[in-house]
């Protein structure tokens, strides 16, 4: 019997997915991302887009 040892497959280097439409990063398979208000977006700039769509509700804590 020969054994013939299985490559693995690594994901970053799939061809196609999706990409963040803030920082253009590509989503390899099984990757979080979230898609709010018709935008695509990755893990790293969900927090930053969520600053900035909740910047009008920001107040300062009061002593």
């Amino acid at each position: 019997m020969r054994y013939t040892k299985k490559q693995r497959q690594d994901l970053q280097r799939q061809p196609g997915g999706a990409q963040c439409g803030r920082c253009g990063r590509r989503l390899t398979q099984g990757a979080s991302c979230w898609y709010i208000n018709g935008v695509l977006l990755c893990r790293a700039c969900l927090l930053d887009y969520a600053m900035g769509f909740f910047a009008p509700h920001r107040e300062e804590a009061a002593p």
